[in-house]
């Protein structure tokens, strides 16, 4: 057995995370991101000596020719912010990176093979709403090129839940028991929680409810607010209100649900977090959330903001058929093999993926050009169309491509 066994992927498959690929790094660059990578092996102190990131039994390790500890990617969040640091001596401007690349860990399910594809962003230097609601709309634009409709955002604030743990004091096994049942939702069990803490019954009602509320953003912050315990816990439910009102305007009102239970397992995130869900897929294809206080372990405090979508999950949501496989093979004679090599050369001058081949027939989605002394025809899903002309074959690829498209 292979020690990580990832699935290999055909060329359709493989077509198609390309093809999803794309359309984010698309997207991405009309936000104003610029794409960067990191170093697929690490030193393990960058991690080790970061807190709230990824547990330490969580990563690869492998020791280096010169004896230091290395370890495979497991995040790209805390590389580009060391990145940013030494790039940016102050940050009196926004800088904008986004990537396309593998992480790994040992916590993935087997059948991604302790590896999986992140795209995602990271905005930093700008500590204001209107940075949350940049990368948030981002994240809705990028769904939506990829043609999905079923879908939300939860948004929520890490700020709601580190004041309530910060006004219990409680062990760390407390803490974690506490987030396990909000994350749950399991009301019940936090009540028989609290009631063997020593806490007023007027506050108590708001520690059952707040962490709880999930649901339309109005009603749930409405609600949330009426209830708030302390000037921190009512500034973060105002902020989430702001990000809120500025989605509304731009016209993603629809997309978004408040979570004020949502708990990531990154504890850096220090304000607004929000993951994403498509219909009928049980766990997130989208993480991410404010990070403020990060760069601060760096000795540099900037305030940040990103997301990653989990590549793999996002594949695996697709409903409809994969797309065919488009592409022009040319079959020739001897006598026109010329004519054939020079049509091959401009067609793929036009970006046409080109075969130049008597041997390839040519599959499902194949438009096969055929050039002899007697046939001159393009030929697609069974339909054959005459031409006369290197012009007159460019207008009936561009009319076959149209017509096939529209009929998806």
């Amino acid at each position: 057995m292979q020690p990580y066994p990832k699935p290999f992927l055909n060329i359709q498959e493989y077509d198609v995370q390309e093809s999803f690929i794309q359309v984010l790094k698309n997207r991405f660059k009309q936000y104003g991101f610029n794409q960067v990578k990191t170093p697929a092996f690490e030193t393990y102190d960058l991690y080790s000596s970061v807190q709230g990131t990824i547990a330490l039994d969580d990563m690869i390790k492998f020791i280096s020719p010169d004896g230091k500890v290395l370890v495979l990617r497991p995040d790209v969040t805390i590389p580009i912010t060391q990145l940013a640091i030494s790039q940016n001596d102050e940050f009196e401007k926004e800088a904008r990176y986004s990537y396309i690349l593998d992480v790994f860990r040992t916590s993935f399910q087997a059948k991604y093979g302790y590896v999986k594809t992140q795209a995602g962003v990271e905005l930093l230097g700008n500590p204001h709403a209107e940075a949350d609601m940049e990368v948030i709309s981002l994240a809705i634009d990028c769904l939506l090129d990829l043609e999905f409709t079923n879908f939300k955002i939860e948004m929520g604030h890490a700020g709601v839940v580190n004041e309530i743990l910060r006004m219990l004091s409680l062990s760390k096994e407390q803490e974690d028991q506490f987030k396990q049942l909000i994350i749950s939702k399991n009301f019940t069990g936090l009540e028989e929680f609290l009631s063997r803490l020593d806490i007023e019954p007027s506050m108590k009602e708001s520690l059952l409810t707040i962490p709880l509320l999930y649901g339309k953003p109005d009603e749930v912050l409405n609600k949330a607010l009426s209830l708030s315990l302390t000037n921190k816990m009512t500034s973060a439910l105002h902020r989430l209100k702001e990000v809120f009102s500025m989605l509304t305007e731009y016209g993603f009102r629809d997309y978004i649900v408040i979570d004020l239970g949502l708990i990531s397992s990154m504890s850096y995130y220090s304000d607004i977090t929000f993951q994403g869900y498509i219909e009928n897929i049980g766990k997130p294809v989208l993480f991410g959330g404010r990070y403020d206080n990060l760069a601060e372990q760096f000795a540099s405090p900037i305030p940040a903001i990103g997301f990653a979508y989990d590549v793999d999950t996002l594949l695996s949501a697709r409903s409809n058929p994969l797309p065919v496989r488009e592409q022009v093979v040319i079959r020739f004679d001897e006598q026109n093999i010329s004519v054939a090599m020079q049509l091959t050369k401009r067609l793929r001058a036009l970006h046409y993926r080109t075969i130049l081949s008597n041997r390839n027939e040519g599959a499902s989605g194949t438009y096969v050009i055929t050039i002899t002394e007697s046939d001159k025809t393009v030929m697609y899903e069974g339909e054959t169309e005459p031409f006369n002309s290197e012009e007159q074959l460019l207008l009936l690829l561009q009319s076959l491509k149209e017509e096939n498209t529209c009929n998806r």
